[in-house]
Order: C-alpha cells, then sequence, then structure tokens
C-alpha cells in the first residue's frame, strides 16, 4: 500500500521537514504549535533516519524548562521512539 507521504516530491518534503523543526525549537511558537510539530516530524520520521535522533534530541532540551502540555507531549513522544527503535 502507498504511503501518501509518497506522492510528496522529496524536495518538498524537506521544506516541510525543516519548517516544523524551525517551528518546533521557536520558543515564539505557542505551545500548542510546538507539540503539533512534534507530532508531524513524528509521523515523518520514516522518511530520513536522522528525523527521529533530532526530533528525540529537541524534545530532550524542550523537556527541561517547556510547559506542562509540552512535556507530556514530549514524554509520549519519546516512549513511542523507544519503542520503535528497539523494533528495529
Amino acid at each position: 500500500m502507498q504511503s501518501k507521504l509518497d506522492c510528496i516530491p522529496v524536495t518538498d518534503l524537506e521544506a516541510i521537514v525543516a519548517t516544523t523543526f524551525e517551528w518546533m525549537i521557536d520558543l515564539q511558537t505557542p505551545v500548542a504549535v510546538r507539540v503539533n510539530c512534534m507530532d508531524i516530524l513524528y509521523n515523518l520520521k520514516s522518511k530520513d533516519d536522522w528525523i527521529a535522533d533530532e526530533l528525540r534530541a529537541q524534545i530532550d532540551f524542550q523537556l527541561r524548562s517547556g510547559s506542562a502540555a509540552l512535556q507530556s507531549r514530549g514524554k509520549k513522544l519519546l516512549h513511542k521512539l523507544d519503542r520503535t527503535s528497539r523494533k528495529s
């Protein structure tokens, strides 16, 4: 079965990933947008190996001083990333 992401040109996908990381990292971005960026990047992790690694690093960094919502979503995604990496 073909993924919906397979129809997106690689250059567009790279721009989406880059922009999503920028929004997630920017402290001026509202928390609701930042946690949704985490979800987007988690769903794109299969497109490139480095995405999961960088997502994990950024979540770890944001857990230090993030809001309760950001910490909750971050911990949930770190757990999912850990489970996924163990299966590989």
